[in-house]
Parts: C-alpha cells; structure tokens; sequence
C-alpha cells in the first residue's frame, strides 16, 4: 500500500506542475507571495478559480527604485552604495521590508531579481531538492516593470563586476603582512 500511495503521490506532483508551468504560459501567477513592489490582482475568472496577475504597488515600488538607484548613483551625498550600506542607509530612515527592517538578504534579492524589469521566470528550481533546474525549463512570464532594462542590466554588470569571487578582495592590497595573494605566499 506504502508504494502505491508513494506513486500516486508523485503522479499527483508531477500533474500539479504541468497544471502550474500551464498557468505561467498563460501569464498567470501561481499563488506564492509576490516579490517586493508587486501585488496579485485577479484578471479574470475561469468556472470557479480566479487568475491572478501581478501589478505594481503603487506604495512598494519606490522603495525597488530607490533601491537601483542607491546602488548605481548613492543619495547625493556620497557615491554608489554596495549592499550593505544601502541596508544602513535603508533602515536608518525607517523603510521597512513587509512591515521588519531590511536585511543584506533582502536587498541583494531586490537588485539581483529580473522581475523588475518586467521578466518574471517560474520553475527556476525544484521545490523539493532546491536544485536549480536547467534553463529551458524555465517559464518566462511577462509582467509590469518598475524599472528600466539599462538599469537592470547596469546593476548587473555592477554586481558582477564586485562579486569577491571574481575580483580580489581590498586586503590584496593591504599594508599588513603575509596578506595578499596566495599563490606568492607558496611559492
């Protein structure tokens, strides 16, 4: 009996993500929270379920804004910000993330997330292993951007460009002894 309901379990898994992949191709959004700046209206009615779509919120889409914007350009008073300084420099005036103080984690989702500007994919991993899943099993959804391609991708290459993996981290450089390069150190 175990291995049937085991079966049927996964039958029944594998005919909810169809259904669900299904509704993404629609347009439709399948009923997780929305991302910050977004919230789900109902479009239409189908027998008895509502399709939902995302729209702008009027009331968390600056704060997305404000939020590229300090990352490229800083507030006027100094240069760009990296993550950290925009989470300081968020929670010291008092923006909230969903009614709690911003966190490096949140920010970081913020600037990294395409649904800004107006591309939302589904499937990106599995909600069982949190595995990424390959690339043509996403679905690509279009919806309201709240913010520009260029600047999306200006972050992006930004982002890229500081990723500590990438780039040497500022102790390379740094006066204290025996830091710096690895590979001089074991030669």
């Amino acid at each position: 009996m175990s291995k049937f309901d085991e079966y049927q379990s996964a039958e029944t898994a594998k005919h909810i993500l169809r259904s669900m992949v299904a509704n993404a191709r629609d347009g439709f959004w399948n009923g997780a929270r929305p991302p910050l700046g977004y919230k789900v209206v109902i479009a239409e009615r189908r027998g008895d379920k509502d399709k939902k779509v995302l729209a702008v919120d009027e009331t968390e889409a600056p704060i997305v804004r404000k939020i590229f914007s300090l990352y490229l350009e800083g507030d006027g008073a100094s240069g760009p910000m990296g993550i950290k300084k925009i989470v300081s420099w968020l929670n010291g005036r008092n923006y909230l993330y969903r009614g709690k103080p911003f966190h490096v984690s949140n920010v970081d989702v913020v600037l990294r997330r395409s649904t800004y500007m107006g591309t939302h994919y589904f499937n990106q991993s599995d909600s069982r292993t949190g595995e990424r899943r390959p690339r043509e099993d996403w679905v690509a959804m279009t919806v309201p951007a709240i913010i520009d391609e260029g600047t999306f991708r200006s972050v992006q290459a930004t982002l890229a460009k500081r990723n500590p993996r990438q780039t040497p981290s500022r102790v390379v450089t740094g006066p204290t002894l025996l830091t710096g390069d690895r590979s001089l150190r074991l030669r």
